[in-house]
């Protein structure tokens, strides 16, 4: 089943996922090349991987979309930053539970001639709590973890990122913790055995189709990557890549219609020092991008249909991701604007991202540009200067004011307006006060060039004509009623802050009932409207 998600922004479909466990089972040893103080090119830890990812379950459960892809960022990103080398590694994607059983033995017969070595198994896909569901194949999750932590590994890493569906939800597999708060003063050492869950016993870990994976897997990836190094160091510790993955998880899947899910953190270690999980300045295969504060990023590979690879919360104080080599498509999310354009990165290099040299796009246009993950709607409110010519052919102006009020969507602008205008003329025999109310409903479309917004567009509205006459003879005040429509075009500049500068021009008809004498009649007078003020989206 999918659902949608509501962001900070950004909605997307969501499948209902699971339980991610992270286990790393260590046996007693006096130093660590994933502690402080031992880096993680030291001979005595080479690393070993075997990365599976499998979308299809048992035939009665509904295919995930991301798991296979979920696989391969953690492929990906322990290549990239976290030291391991990609003869030492395995990607498995939609194959049997024999395969991916002899996948694992294979990897530990290359681990027995490595000593101190580190191995990390990672699975994602459906699950129970019993075993594995590979396409309607079965490997036993006992079995599983039997196979990694009886390997030879100094170091043994099981990541489970499993789902079962149901009737409603895909709920994964593993029995989840109680949420562990991490302190600054809890000392992480580099002997024995932590869980992280991706979220709390009766929750639901979630996949969102707009980060093409699961939440809590996104911002793991991301904080590896360097998103989580908050002190600076150069290195992302278990503590850094927890709270990171907590803190946006929890800011993420809160405005989803599964609810919040908060992962959850449990560790039994001895020793001293912090676990280090990756050196993103230690990267071999690309560069430092850096990003500026105050606006979240996304980063998509190649374009804005490609995969999300990781992600700069708005408020996150690490700045700094270790990217590959390559052109990336990179989304800024300020509060009232969209920054969307391409960067290249270049091997073994730095960079810093510019806004200045990125597409800067207002709410409407965001819209109409069919951005449905990022925002559907945008509204608008205006204040203007009004004229109008006059209904009977006299060469005054109507000046007035007008309010509105426009609902933006992809393809249609819906608006509301109220303009009031007076004018006073006069002839050798009266002097005659009018004034007019009325109220519009308008539709339009838009089309943005670079620097304004064109639309184009009718309006149908009532209207109220009050009369006062100032002459000699006998002439009492008169007020009239009247139909009105026409056709509308509207140009817009964006200002920044979601300011706009906004100008309509219209040709109207006004349809209102006359009597001459004893004659009744309908008579439909064509006018000028004209609009000039000021607007705010938001």
């Amino acid at each position: 089943m999918t659902l949608r998600t509501g962001t900070a922004t950004m909605p997307g479909a969501v499948v209902l996922a699971a339980h991610l466990v992270l286990v790393l089972v260590v046996p007693s040893m006096s130093s660590t090349a994933w502690a402080q103080g031992s880096g993680p090119s030291a001979p005595s830890a080479e690393r070993f991987a075997v990365l599976i990812g499998h979308n299809a379950g048992d035939v009665d459960e509904v295919s995930l979309r991301y798991a296979e892809d979920d696989a391969r960022k953690v492929y990906e990103v322990l290549r990239d930053v976290g030291g391991f080398e990609s003869a030492n590694m395995t990607l498995s994607q939609g194959e049997s539970a024999d395969a991916v059983r002899r996948a694992v033995v294979s990897m530990n017969a290359r681990v027995r001639a490595s000593e101190g070595a580190i191995l990390l198994v990672y699975y994602s896909g459906h699950a129970d709590e019993r075993q594995l569901h590979l396409g309607g194949d079965h490997l036993p999750t006992a079995e599983l973890n039997d196979l990694v932590s009886g390997s030879a590994a100094r170091f043994r890493v099981l990541v489970v990122d499993a789902c079962r569906s149901g009737a409603l939800t895909l709920r994964k597999g593993g029995v989840p913790d109680l949420p562990f708060a991490l302190s600054a003063a809890s000392p992480v050492g580099a002997e024995g055995f932590v869980v992280l869950t991706a979220s709390s016993a009766g929750e639901d870990a979630q996949e969102s189709e707009l980060l093409r994976g699961s939440f809590f897997t996104h911002h793991l990836v991301s904080g590896l990557r360097g998103a989580a190094d908050v002190d600076g160091d150069g290195d992302v510790s278990l503590e850094e890549t927890y709270r990171h993955a907590f803190t946006n998880t929890v800011r993420q899947s809160s405005a989803t219609l599964a609810g919040t899910q908060h992962p959850t953190y449990k560790y039994d270690v001895t020793g001293a020092g912090s676990l280090v999980l990756s050196r993103p300045r230690q990267g071999r295969r690309g560069a430092q991008v850096s990003f500026p504060a105050d606006v979240s990023f996304l980063v998509f590979d190649d374009s804005a249909a490609g995969r999300v690879v990781a992600e700069v919360p708005a408020e996150a104080t690490a700045r700094t991701l270790s990217l590959e080599a390559g052109d990336y498509f990179v989304r800024g999310r300020a509060r009232d604007v969209l920054y969307e354009g391409t960067i290249a990165v270049a091997p073994d290099g730095s960079r810093a991202v510019n806004l200045a040299a990125l597409e800067r796009i207002d709410y409407a246009r965001l819209v109409r540009k069919g951005g449905n993950e990022v925002r559907s709607v945008s509204h608008e409110v205006r204040a203007s200067y009004a004229l109008r010519t006059s209904l009977h052919g006299a060469k005054d102006l109507c000046h007035g004011v007008r309010f509105g009020y426009a609902f933006v969507m992809r393809y249609a602008t819906v608006d509301v307006t109220a303009t009031g205008c007076g004018v006073g003329y006069q002839n050798r025999f009266v002097e005659t006060l009018e004034l007019e109310g009325g109220v519009d409903v308008g539709l339009s479309h838009s089309f943005d060039l670079p620097w304004v917004s064109l639309g184009v567009g009718g309006f149908a509205g009532l209207a109220g004509v009050h009369q006062h006459f100032e002459t000699p003879g006998n002439a009492p005040d008169r007020l009239a009623a009247s139909g009105t429509f026409g056709l509308r075009g509207t140009a817009r500049v964006p200002l920044p802050a979601g300011v706009f500068v906004a100008v309509d021009l219209e040709g109207a008809t006004y349809v209102f009932q006359r009597q001459v004498e004893d004659v009744v009649g309908v008579e439909a007078q064509l006018v000028g409207r004209g609009a000039l003020g000021l607007g705010v989206q938001f």
